[in-house]
């Protein structure tokens, strides 16, 4: 055999051993890749994201390299949506319990102008129970607990909270606008 049929030869050998390698690479990233999947699907989303990692780590060049990378950007541009989102709600949550104690402040103005003609003279309500209703056409929102905490002829001190919220305001004679507590 000449140089020239030696050097055919190797490259033969190389080149099929270099492809058959790329093959056994793809069957394992995609075993693992589909591992993956499975774990995630039964709720065990950590290990599922090791061995996504492990996929791109070990098997940077593989088709299923670039899936595990798409899934796991998905799972992350997910995870921080929902963040937002939960967020976003718990802040509209606040703000309405805000709302309806701004509402019940001027509703209170309201009885207080209303009470003037009685023998005792004005005050404010000490029931939240008096407040609402058709008379003053205020409602108290879904989750939204108001008390009274103070009434009399001179002031009264309001507090509002949202179940679903985190913050609770307060509410005083004077003041427009609720504070947090």
């Amino acid at each position: 055999m000449n140089n020239r049929g030696l050097i055919i030869l190797l490259t033969l050998l190389i080149t099929l051993t270099f492809f058959s390698g790329c093959g056994d690479s793809e069957k394992k990233a995609k075993v693992s890749f589909y591992k993956a999947q499975a774990l995630i699907r039964d709720g065990k989303e950590d290990e599922g994201k090791k061995i996504l990692n492990e996929v791109i780590s070990k098997y940077p060049e593989t088709k299923a390299a670039a899936e595990a990378n798409e899934i796991l950007n998905a799972m992350h541009a997910t995870k921080a949506l929902t963040k937002i989102f939960k967020e976003e709600t718990v802040e509209s949550y606040n703000q309405t319990a805000k709302n309806d104690l701004k509402s019940a402040g001027l509703v209170q103005a309201m009885y207080f102008i209303d009470s003037s003609g009685q023998p005792s003279g004005p005050s404010y309500s000490k029931s939240i129970d008096a407040l609402i209703g058709s008379k003053y056409e205020f409602y108290v929102s879904d989750g939204v607990t108001i008390s009274i905490k103070h009434a009399d002829s001179e002031k009264y001190i309001m507090e509002s909270h949202h179940n679903q919220g985190t913050k609770t305001y307060v509410l005083t004679t004077g003041m427009e606008t609720p504070i947090e507590k």
